[in-house]
């Protein structure tokens, strides 16, 4: 029992929806408080931890094993989200269509620090593929207030003061050893032409933020990609909502015979693969007229055991909050980040076989509002009726100019024990016996 007076199972049922015959107490059905900031609990532990190494040796036991090692050098040169779920969805499917025979090489448009451009250039290497990066390093471009919400700034992701990010990003891969297999090109999206060379596409991922760079990029790159080949488009969920406005509007131009699938990769991204037609699924249609899949994140089983511990850190987090002696609404931030992690996981899964709504996007990403609600870009809104939003300053990055020196695994996980080794073990932080 616990020192409010209910059982552990009493004081999660109120996070459930409410029983049918309770035609009162609506405010049960949801907990009314919410925990502040950047916690350590759902959906942060999953999707956005502090600290990147403590998802890297969390999901390290699910991961494919081959990817260990590029997935760990990577760390510090990505940004998460979308790390890591989207390499590793996008790298399950990209290896499914290869497989498939579908022709082209790799392109990412907007690298950021470069870490998703080495993952799939060493990705198009091991398959004698070529991979095309394209950014300004300069930053974003000017911000088109009518297409774009105000989030960004121009200047947003350029060099930090003193840094040559494109010499520094050539140098990077030479230290991964890419340097005969990526194509390096310098300027905005829409100033660059791609090289001949580049005949098809089987991947393309799309990080431009804004409107005109998503755009500009689709329309470049659309007609390269074969039947099958794979567009991914970053922040697509993003509160700008300028490359989801671009996607709507790019395929409702070429008047397509059938729109496109999205198929919804955790956290903020779609991936599109040519030729799938909404119109052969039984989706249905969603508010902002697209359609969704969520067969990624529920067919992804690493991705489902990151969940499945999540929920369960959510609940140990109820249960030891309850036995220091917190109650009533002291207890409900900790009561609503189990129901969103359980719910998600519900989600999660749903039979792919069962029926669908337009409005299961919507349910996918409730669960996720301490994550969305955590950035708004600026304060926007204020009781002051003379209040000005201030213009702050561009957010610069600085591209690392060598390869960070990480733990060289031996094709070790803690579900192969065998095959670690003592110093495997200690970068695992795990119970693991090496051999």
């Amino acid at each position: 029992m616990w020192r409010g007076g209910g059982t552990l199972l009493t004081l999660l049922a109120r996070t459930h929806i409410l029983n049918a015959h309770d035609t009162c107490g609506l405010s049960d059905a949801q907990p009314a408080r919410r925990l502040h900031g950047h916690h350590d609990l759902f959906p942060f532990d999953v999707m956005w931890p502090e600290n990147k190494w403590d998802l890297f040796a969390r999901i390290l036991p699910f991961t494919p094993v081959e990817l260990d090692q590029i997935i760990l050098d990577t760390l510090t040169l990505v940004a998460t989200p979308p790390y890591p779920w989207g390499h590793l969805v996008y790298h399950k499917i990209l290896s499914e269509a290869l497989q498939a025979g579908v022709p082209g090489d790799f392109a990412e448009f907007g690298l950021g620090l470069g870490g998703t451009s080495i993952f799939f250039a060493r990705v198009a290497s091991e398959h004698h593929r070529q991979f095309l990066a394209v950014d300004s390093f300069k930053g974003l471009p000017s911000i088109d207030r009518i297409k774009d919400n105000p989030y960004f700034v121009e200047g947003d992701f350029g060099e930090a003061p003193g840094a040559d990010n494109h010499e520094t990003f050539l140098q990077l891969l030479s230290e991964f050893g890419l340097q005969d297999t990526v194509t390096c090109l310098k300027g905005l999206f829409r100033d660059v032409n791609i090289p001949a060379a580049f005949k098809q596409f089987a991947f393309v991922h799309i990080d431009g933020d804004l409107y005109s760079s998503v755009y500009d990029v689709l329309d470049k790159v659309w007609d390269r990609v074969p039947e099958g080949g794979i567009v991914a488009i970053d922040d697509f969920f993003h509160k700008s909502q300028g490359p989801a406005r671009a996607a709507a509007d790019f395929f409702r131009a070429k008047n397509f015979a059938h729109p496109p699938l999205l198929y919804v990769v955790p956290a903020y991204a779609v991936l599109i693969i040519k030729g799938r037609s909404a119109c052969t699924t039984n989706m249905k249609r969603a508010i902002d007229g697209n359609y969704y899949s969520l067969d990624m994140p529920r067919q992804f089983t690493p991705f489902l055991q990151a969940v499945n511990l999540s929920v369960i850190r959510a609940r140990e987090a109820v249960q030891l909050e309850a036995n220091d002696g917190l109650e009533g609404d002291h207890l409900d931030p900790y009561l609503r980040v189990h129901a969103n992690a359980q719910m998600f996981m519900q989600l999660l899964y749903y039979p792919s076989t069962a029926a669908t709504s337009g409005t299961d996007i919507l349910k996918y990403l409730l669960p996720l509002e301490d994550m969305i609600d955590l950035t708004d870009g600026g304060h926007l809104c204020s009781h002051d009726r003379d209040y000005e939003r201030p213009q702050r300053a561009a957010r610069k990055l600085r591209i690392p100019r060598t390869k960070q020196k990480e733990h060289r695994f031996t094709r070790c996980s803690p579900i192969s024990e065998p095959q670690c080794s003592s110093e495997d073990c200690n970068q695992l932080d795990t119970q693991c016996q090496a051999s």
